[in-house]
């Protein structure tokens, strides 16, 4: 995943922070398919300036929404649309 700039809230410098969501554990099948839950992580998890521990919900607060993403507003949106059009 691609770092957010994120700013701390105490002293306001600027970080590049790496958000690994939470991964729910798959406890049924094959053992071999098998693994435990992960928690949600961020990274780094302080402030390289004043060393503050971030709120990880906060830090995620800040990753951008789904919908914040309007494939028409990209350049190759038009190259898109020839390449996903029904022949």
């Amino acid at each position: 995943m691609r770092p957010i700039n994120y700013e701390c809230p105490a002293c306001g410098a600027i970080n590049s922070v790496t958000c690994i969501g939470a991964v729910a554990a798959q406890t049924y099948g094959p053992p071999e398919q098998c693994y435990p839950a992960e928690d949600a992580e961020i990274d780094p998890g302080a402030c390289f300036n004043c060393n503050h521990e971030f709120d990880i919900d906060k830090v995620f607060d800040e990753l951008p929404k789904p919908e914040d993403f309007d494939r028409d507003d990209r350049d190759d949106a038009d190259e898109d649309g020839k390449n996903w059009s029904a022949d």
